[in-house]
């Protein structure tokens, strides 16, 4: 299985990099992943409130 992972910073990428060796063994020996760090979460909307629907942030989160 292929995993592409998402990260928001270069250190996060290294952590998630030696957990992910840790748990399903080398990369590319079964399963196989690539690391993106991302530049960081964005910005908070400036209107912010009860209202706010943060399914329509910049950087959504999906699970597996």
């Amino acid at each position: 299985m292929h995993f592409e992972v998402l990260v928001e910073d270069k250190s996060g990428s290294i952590a998630v990099g030696i957990l992910l060796e840790k748990v399903l063994g080398p990369n590319n020996a079964g399963h196989s992943w690539r690391i993106h760090p991302y530049r960081g979460l964005g910005r908070l909307p400036k209107h912010l409130g009860a209202g706010a629907d943060a399914s329509r942030s910049r950087l959504t989160l999906c699970r597996l």
